[in-house]
């Protein structure tokens, strides 16, 4: 989504729970953590049969390159405990992103568990972002429950 937001001005905001700033330090990352396995030579060699298959390299994917493009308001929502994207990828991220922006770190929670770790606090911050990003008239969220995805 943040890469998208890169290249589309008509996003009125972004939220984005849990984002990688860079594909493939997230993809090294999980190798470690789950494998043990060194970067070199498996990232290299599995982003260009990526890229000669797809025509999309590890290296394309790397919103923290691009954050500075993005000109809708942004909330950065992360868990301070994820294991799986650490929260420094939130944190630089937030940090490179010019303009309207806000970060939340949720305590204790894990990857893509702030909102059920914490749900009126959760609320409570987006509905903040959404006041300080929309008209009054479109902040007020009804009955119906928003669907807010994770990366």
């Amino acid at each position: 989504m943040l890469l998208h937001a890169a290249i589309d001005s008509r996003l009125a905001f972004v939220i984005a729970d849990c984002p990688y700033a860079n594909a493939a330090d997230e993809f090294a990352y999980r190798l470690k953590v789950e494998y043990h396995l060194p970067r070199f030579p498996l990232l290299p060699v599995a982003s260009l049969i990526s890229k000669l298959r797809t025509g999309f390299a590890f290296g394309d994917a790397v919103p923290l390159k691009t954050i500075g493009q993005v000109t809708a308001p942004v909330f950065f929502i992360h868990g301070q405990a994820d294991d799986y994207i650490p929260p420094e990828a939130s944190v630089a991220l937030h940090a490179s992103k010019p303009g309207q922006k806000q970060l939340y770190l949720a305590p204790g929670a894990g990857h893509a568990e702030a909102l059920v770790s914490n749900p009126a606090v959760y609320e409570a911050q987006v509905r903040e972002f959404l006041a300080e990003v929309l008209p009054v008239e479109r902040t007020e969220i009804s009955d119906r429950k928003a669907v807010i995805g994770n990366q």
